[in-house]
């Protein structure tokens, strides 16, 4: 994707029309995208989201040291498609940010992904189902102590 300068400016009014609606706005991005600049350039505050494995880490390593050096604000990490010996100290370590929530890898997101229907609806009760779930609620309770 190159960047280009008209979708930046909507996605830019976009985000400014959310001001005073949201007090969190959630977006997906590939960290490599030249439009996740333009989101996080609005942003207090960003939650970067990264698979376990050695390539996906190395490109949010990239991404996140050029949102600081632009002066924006990476607060943790989401750790998406965590495989059971992963070992996310080490990856907390390399991404020199902390691990706020991790989602867990299951060979049922292929079926889910296949049939066109979210996860959750499909498996409620799922690892990641459930991971999802407290996620929410994470960012839920961290919108409730914004509004106070």
């Amino acid at each position: 994707e190159e960047y280009n300068l008209e979708k930046h400016k909507k996605i830019n009014q976009a985000l400014l029309s959310l001001i005073g609606k949201a007090e969190i706005i959630l977006v997906d991005s590939f960290s490599h995208s030249p439009t996740l600049f333009s989101v996080v350039d609005n942003a207090d505050e960003t939650i970067f989201i990264t698979n376990d494995d050695f390539p996906s880490i190395v490109k949010s390593k990239e991404a996140i040291n050029k949102m600081e050096d632009l002066g924006m604000n990476v607060i943790g990490i989401i750790l998406n498609r965590k495989k059971k010996d992963t070992n996310k100290k080490h990856i907390a370590a390399i991404l020199n940010k902390p691990i706020i929530s991790e989602i867990p890898y299951d060979e049922k997101l292929i079926q889910s992904i296949n049939t066109k229907k979210p996860h959750f609806l499909l498996y409620p009760n799922s690892s990641i189902s459930k991971a999802i779930k407290e996620l929410a609620e994470l960012i839920n309770l961290e919108a409730s102590s914004i509004k106070k």
